[in-house]
């Protein structure tokens, strides 16, 4: 899917506050890149971006860190099955996702 159909998706879905999406998404995205190594250190990556981006927004600020972390990572891994059953995901994590305990 391209940049554009991708932007004009999130502003239809969530209005003025598809920018903040997008935003948040190329974030994510950038530190998963950077990081390298395992998939161990980009999801430690991706979880301290979010941690930064929620601080600088204000989200989540009166939790305990342990209990953001858990509430962030239950996120990903919502998001990540959503994407792997619409077929957004490598063939490899769509057979992860597709286990009997996931089904």
């Amino acid at each position: 899917m391209n940049t554009f159909l991708l932007k004009m998706a999130l502003n239809l879905l969530f209005g003025a506050y598809a920018k903040e999406f997008v935003d948040l998404a190329q974030r994510l995205i950038l530190a998963a890149e950077q990081s390298g190594g395992t998939g161990e250190d980009k999801a430690r990556a991706v979880l301290e971006a979010l941690s930064k981006w929620a601080q600088e927004k204000g989200v989540l600020v009166n939790f305990p860190p342990a209990l953001r972390e858990a509430i962030f990572r239950l996120a990903i891994e919502v998001f990540v099955f959503i994407l792997s059953r619409q077929g957004l995901i490598n063939a490899h994590k769509q057979a992860y996702y597709q286990q009997e305990t996931f089904a």
